[in-house]
């Protein structure tokens, strides 16, 4: 059984988020236990850092980058890459391989390979990232509602079975878009870090001395809430004056002039900081640095940062947009709408508890480990890939 996957952009285009590392790391899980994988995307925002239109080794996975024309480019925040010469090459390998991964939706790739699957009958896997929940279509809706009507919509025959997150995903798209397409609940996974356990009186040992550090880790977007955050906070930290915001991430620089005026206005300078993107031994440093972890996030799809901080043993609050719900069934934190006092209370109850903050922690750890190591990811897309496979045989 040989998969193709095709996305509009690959690792290491690191700016365009934690979406690019997931499924990276998800390929390499998947080649690890066997299964036969190429990748075709474009060369969008690696212009510099890859060879374009020649296939090459990405830590074992078999990656073609193809060049693709700009002039389209200001038809979405990041890019329409339009690729002929990824749409060619497909045509030409076609018959070499028995399924089709299609990650994205927003983009010229996406769109084609919906399209050419559907001619040929081809088993797809669609994965969207989130693309096709309820609440992406509030913002900007008659043109997503154009685009998906005439260049998604008519591709999604039975052929295809779109991969969601989560099952409360996958039943809240279904149901609102009436699919013809079966769908699938398969989440992302993490390389669990080699740590140490943690232990009372941790802060106390970090740059943050006498500090009890809360962290947003992600992209600086309105969508994330973290206007909100910092409104809740500023009224806590009177209460709890150890309490310290970190915000790590990067987003537009207008975007993030606001919310350091924002942080003026409501004279936190002393009580929270942006650090700006961080990678590499820096995350990993903040990860093992922080004592709490939120994400009051009004849209997410499934947040690698969460998983993260959860390997990392971090007491977990985030939204119920989040949607992971076993965050709370299992004890390892707080799922919660965005009501001020809810989460001004949740904090405050973290806070105030070292042993609690250690005993979420821990929970947190062993749910990501029972449940979410990539190794358990790529075996159940593989069993996925091949119940298509055995679908399309018996049709």
């Amino acid at each position: 059984m040989k998969v193709l996957q095709v996305s509009a952009s690959y690792y290491p285009a690191l700016s365009i988020g934690g979406p690019v590392v997931a499924v990276h790391e998800l390929n390499r899980s998947l080649v690890s236990i066997g299964l036969d994988l190429t990748v075709f995307t474009t060369n969008a925002h690696v212009e510099n850092i890859v060879t374009a239109d020649q296939e090459q080794d990405v830590d074992g996975v078999r990656v073609t980058y193809f060049s693709f024309d700009k002039r389209l480019e200001w038809l979405g925040g990041s890019g329409w890459q339009y690729s002929p010469a990824l749409v060619n090459a497909f045509k030409k390998r076609l018959k070499e391989f028995d399924l089709l991964h299609i990650v994205g939706v927003w983009n010229y790739p996406s769109v084609m390979m919906l399209r050419l699957a559907s001619r040929y009958n081809m088993p797809v896997l669609l994965s969207p990232h989130g693309s096709l929940k309820p609440e992406h279509f509030r913002t900007k809706a008659w043109k997503k509602w154009l685009y998906y009507q005439l260049l998604v919509k008519p591709y999604l025959g039975r052929h295809v079975t779109i991969q969601y997150f989560t099952e409360e995903e996958k039943q809240e798209s279904t149901e609102y878009f009436h699919f013809k397409a079966s769908g699938v609940a398969i989440a992302n996974g993490i390389f669990l870090p080699d740590i140490s356990p943690r232990t009372p009186q941790k802060t106390l040992e970090t740059l943050y001395k006498g500090k009890t550090v809360i962290l947003f880790l992600g992209r600086l977007h309105s969508v994330k809430g973290l206007e909100f955050l910092m409104d809740a906070f500023a009224k806590l930290v009177t209460r709890c004056p150890s309490a310290y915001l970190v915000v790590a991430g990067e987003g537009h620089p207008s975007y993030v002039a606001e919310l350091k005026a924002r942080c003026d206005a409501l004279k936190l300078q002393d009580h929270m900081t942006f650090l700006g993107l961080v990678k590499g031994e820096s995350k990993q440093r903040i990860l093992e640095l922080a004592d709490i972890y939120v994400l009051p996030s009004y849209n997410e799809a499934f947040s690698m940062s969460i998983l993260e901080a959860m390997a990392y043993q971090l007491p977990i609050v985030i939204s119920d947009r989040c949607y992971f719900s076993e965050i709370e069934s299992n004890q390892a934190g707080y799922v919660l709408m965005h009501d001020q006092q809810q989460w001004m209370k949740s904090l405050d109850r973290l806070l105030t508890d070292e042993s609690l903050r250690c005993s979420m922690g821990e929970k947190a750890k062993a749910l990501v480990a029972s449940r979410y190591r990539w190794d358990i990811i790529a075996e159940t897309y593989k069993s996925c890939f091949q119940h298509m496979f055995d679908e399309r045989g018996s049709k």
